[in-house]
């Protein structure tokens, strides 16, 4: 991801050889004097194919992600890399940090306990 021609992050995206899990690695680049961060996401394969396309449940976070309550949304940040505030109401809310311009993420309830999660760069699902 590029931000005004600045590298931000890089992420390489791996795929099992049997296509039931996906792997993603985030290396940031933070803003001056912050240290580089890296963090892998990896997650479960619930539908659709072959390869990356499909509908995907996250199953593990390795690095340091911060979830917090906020009046009736919460606080997602991704600790030296970006975060958003946001409501589960499934509008977009503005990331902010080492990712592209015009970042968002949404969130929407869809239980007591469950929620779904949506990345996207300028309106369009990453």
């Amino acid at each position: 991801m590029k931000r005004d021609g600045e590298l931000l992050s890089v992420i390489e995206t791996t795929v099992s050889p049997d296509g039931t899990t996906m792997s993603n690695v985030i290396k940031a680049t933070p803003p001056p004097g912050g240290p580089p961060t890296e963090s892998t996401n990896n997650f479960a394969r619930v539908a659709g194919g072959p390869g990356m396309f499909g509908t995907w449940r996250m199953s593990e976070i390795e690095g340091r992600l911060q979830i917090e309550p906020s009046g009736d949304g919460v606080i997602f940040r991704w600790v030296d890399f970006a975060e958003a505030t946001c409501r589960f109401d499934g509008r977009d809310c503005p990331l902010e940090g080492a990712v592209a311009a015009g970042s968002t993420m949404t969130l929407r309830a869809t239980g007591p306990r469950n929620f779904e999660y949506q990345d996207k760069t300028r309106g369009k699902v990453r």
